[in-house]
């Protein structure tokens, strides 16, 4: 679950007026090299970070979008003055003066937050933290909490810390005062999901994500998570192969079949199906977009499953 810590955050808060210090740091940036982005990062797709309060996507002609301060977005291309970025399933082009190497961006909001202390930027450097520093990720979700106790959101990105530190009462506290803040959002049902699974209370789990299913249909992680407990489950009661591949596909068609974690699942649904055919194809495409970091554990499920025996998830322990 860890290797995904930053992909399970968006930084979706409304944004203050910040423009002055902003005007600052990004003269700062600007007197960098702009030669062609470099990253740190460790065989992980190259990421950028906006910095702008409020940024255009744009195809050549048109703009598409905007995106705001602290998402992070996958380089596809570069070019002098502009990336070509991964949004909504498309390649856009955004302003190199509008974004930061994902290497850089702890540095950039650390002196943002010295300058001028924001929620928002509390934020997504907690973020920016969490799969390095969860201890310094939660005192970041403190602050902004404290700034701001108005936003469902930082409570999920507590949460989510409160989860990954093991404690699982704060973090089905923190989910349940998002969900008070915000009835409609998918994001603190998937997140409360992913609680009660590694509490061992798969039931409550799986009605989770149906809820977060319900209110958000497009909501991929949620599907993925469903499917794992049907594909993978130590409790054979709960362990559903064909429920694993609609919910496992539904995820890779959300995702355009490029995403390592859905296919993953995907292959995971299929052996316990006892389809290993079809598992060991899955398992080969997820290792084609799996990051370096996650290959080796990628390669292990691929053995698993060309044994012709399906992956099991580790019993909870109680």
């Amino acid at each position: 679950m860890r290797q995904f810590l930053l992909a399970a955050f968006a930084f979706l808060a409304p944004l203050p007026a910040f423009a002055q210090k902003d005007r600052v740091l990004k003269a700062r940036l600007t007197q960098k090299d702009r030669k062609k982005l470099t990253f740190r990062s460790n065989g992980r797709r190259p990421y950028v970070i906006v910095i702008a309060q409020v940024a255009d996507l744009r195809d050549e002609r048109y703009v598409l979008g905007t995106i705001t301060r602290g998402h992070d977005l996958r380089v596809e291309k570069t070019e002098a003055d502009r990336y070509q970025v991964w949004w909504q399933g498309k390649g856009v082009w955004i302003d190199r003066a509008d974004v930061l190497p994902s290497n850089e961006a702890i540095d950039y909001f650390t002196e943002a937050i010295r300058q001028q202390p924001t929620a928002v930027d509390f934020i997504v450097r907690g973020g920016l933290r969490m799969g390095t520093d969860p201890d310094g990720a939660l005192d970041d979700f403190n602050k902004a909490i404290d700034l701001d106790q108005s936003q469902a959101s930082f409570y999920d990105y507590r949460g989510f810390t409160w989860m990954v530190k093991g404690d699982f009462d704060k973090a089905l506290a923190d989910f349940d005062e998002a969900m008070r803040l915000d009835p409609t959002n998918a994001m603190p049902h998937d997140k409360r999901g992913l609680a009660l699974r590694d509490m061992g209370e798969f039931d409550k789990a799986l009605a989770a994500f149906d809820e977060a299913i319900r209110l958000d249909p497009k909501y991929v992680a949620a599907y993925c998570n469903r499917a794992r407990i049907h594909a993978s489950c130590p409790d054979e009661r709960f362990r559903d192969g064909r429920k694993a591949v609609e919910d496992a596909t539904t995820a890779c068609k959300l995702h355009s079949w490029k995403d390592c974690r859905s296919l993953a699942f995907l292959a995971a649904a299929y052996a316990e199906l006892g389809e290993f055919d079809k598992a060991i194809e899955s398992q080969k495409r997820a290792l084609e977009v799996v990051p370096k970091v996650g290959r080796a554990t990628f390669r292990v499920r691929l053995e698993l499953y060309q044994a012709g025996k399906p992956y099991r998830d580790e019993p909870v322990k109680r």
